[in-house]
Protein backbone atom coordinates (compact mmCIF):
# COMPACT_ATOMS: atom_id res chain seq x y z
CA UNK A 1 0.00 0.00 0.00
CA UNK A 2 1.62 3.64 -1.00
CA UNK A 3 1.59 5.21 2.20
CA UNK A 4 -1.07 7.96 3.51
CA UNK A 5 -3.27 6.69 0.33
CA UNK A 6 -6.02 5.09 3.03
CA UNK A 7 -5.94 8.28 5.20
CA UNK A 8 -6.69 10.62 2.55
CA UNK A 9 -9.39 8.61 1.03
CA UNK A 10 -10.17 5.55 2.98
CA UNK A 11 -8.91 1.95 2.83
CA UNK A 12 -11.93 0.49 -0.33
CA UNK A 13 -11.01 3.80 -2.55
CA UNK A 14 -6.99 3.44 -1.49
CA UNK A 15 -7.07 -0.45 -2.39
CA UNK A 16 -8.74 0.59 -6.32
CA UNK A 17 -6.28 3.94 -6.45
CA UNK A 18 -3.30 1.23 -6.20
CA UNK A 19 -4.87 -1.19 -8.47
CA UNK A 20 -5.19 1.09 -11.43
CA UNK A 21 -1.46 2.21 -10.47
CA UNK A 22 0.03 -0.67 -10.16
CA UNK A 23 -1.42 -1.65 -13.41
CA UNK A 24 -0.68 1.41 -15.11
CA UNK A 25 3.07 0.85 -14.26
CA UNK A 26 2.93 -2.79 -14.78
CA UNK A 27 2.08 -2.46 -18.62
CA UNK A 28 4.31 0.69 -18.84
CA UNK A 29 7.00 -1.32 -17.85
CA UNK A 30 6.02 -4.15 -19.94
CA UNK A 31 6.36 -1.53 -22.86
CA UNK A 32 9.35 0.47 -22.00
CA UNK A 33 11.66 -2.25 -20.82
CA UNK A 34 15.08 -1.15 -19.59
CA UNK A 35 13.89 2.66 -20.25
CA UNK A 36 11.92 2.69 -17.30
CA UNK A 37 13.31 4.17 -14.58
CA UNK A 38 10.17 4.69 -12.21
CA UNK A 39 6.57 5.36 -11.74
CA UNK A 40 5.97 8.34 -9.11
CA UNK A 41 3.13 10.02 -7.71
CA UNK A 42 3.17 13.50 -7.57
CA UNK A 43 0.42 15.70 -7.04
CA UNK A 44 -1.96 16.04 -4.17
CA UNK A 45 -2.07 12.41 -3.28
CA UNK A 46 1.82 12.89 -3.12
CA UNK A 47 1.44 16.17 -0.54
CA UNK A 48 -0.98 14.17 1.33
CA UNK A 49 -3.86 16.58 0.52
CA UNK A 50 -5.94 14.20 -1.94
CA UNK A 51 -9.86 13.30 -1.66
CA UNK A 52 -12.03 11.18 -4.30
CA UNK A 53 -12.52 14.63 -6.05
CA UNK A 54 -8.99 15.20 -6.60
CA UNK A 55 -7.29 13.62 -10.39
CA UNK A 56 -4.34 11.70 -9.63
CA UNK A 57 -1.06 13.02 -11.09
CA UNK A 58 2.00 10.72 -12.15
CA UNK A 59 5.60 11.21 -13.48
CA UNK A 60 6.77 8.47 -15.74
CA UNK A 61 10.91 8.82 -15.72
CA UNK A 62 12.63 6.97 -18.53
CA UNK A 63 16.44 7.25 -19.64
CA UNK A 64 15.69 8.54 -23.35
CA UNK A 65 12.75 10.14 -25.13
CA UNK A 66 10.24 7.52 -25.85
CA UNK A 67 11.05 5.64 -29.63
CA UNK A 68 8.01 5.76 -31.93
CA UNK A 69 7.44 2.27 -30.85
CA UNK A 70 7.26 2.54 -27.42
CA UNK A 71 5.46 6.31 -27.85
CA UNK A 72 2.31 3.77 -29.48
CA UNK A 73 2.50 1.42 -26.93
CA UNK A 74 2.11 3.88 -24.08
CA UNK A 75 -0.77 5.12 -26.15
CA UNK A 76 -2.32 2.18 -26.55
CA UNK A 77 -2.14 1.72 -22.75
CA UNK A 78 -3.68 5.23 -21.86
CA UNK A 79 -6.36 4.16 -24.19
CA UNK A 80 -7.11 1.21 -22.32
CA UNK A 81 -7.20 2.44 -18.86
CA UNK A 82 -10.74 4.36 -19.57
CA UNK A 83 -12.04 0.96 -20.24
CA UNK A 84 -11.45 -0.43 -15.72
CA UNK A 85 -14.39 0.41 -13.59
CA UNK A 86 -12.39 2.16 -10.75
CA UNK A 87 -13.25 5.99 -11.07
CA UNK A 88 -9.46 6.65 -10.89
CA UNK A 89 -8.83 5.42 -14.26
CA UNK A 90 -10.60 8.30 -15.61
CA UNK A 91 -8.85 11.38 -13.50
CA UNK A 92 -5.12 10.08 -14.38
CA UNK A 93 -2.59 12.86 -15.72
CA UNK A 94 0.49 12.05 -16.68
CA UNK A 95 3.60 13.12 -18.33
CA UNK A 96 6.40 10.58 -19.39
CA UNK A 97 10.16 12.50 -18.78
CA UNK A 98 13.57 11.56 -19.65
Amino acid sequence: MLPGLHDQVGVAEAAMLEAVLGDLATRAEAVLGGNLVGVYLTGSFALGAGDVYADVDFLTIVHQPLSAQEESGIRELHASLPDRPEHWAHVLEGSYAP
